[in-house]
């Protein structure tokens, strides 16, 4: 089934109602994971989880 229908192989789009907290938190997102080492990367972790937290808000 896989072979004929693979999910991984789809492209998916959102159209955001509300772009800039997504755009806030990648930014933020970006700039601590090119700072950041050892304790640094857990934040950068956190950041992401308050990301798709807000990207699931918006679905709904």
């Amino acid at each position: 089934m896989l072979e004929k229908e693979n999910p991984f192989q789809n492209q998916y789009a959102f159209a955001s109602h509300y772009p800039l907290p997504l755009y806030d938190k990648v930014k933020l997102l970006e700039q601590e994971w090119s700072e950041a080492s050892g304790l640094g990367k857990q934040h950068v972790k956190a950041l992401f989880h308050q990301f798709v937290y807000e990207l699931l808000q918006q679905l709904y």
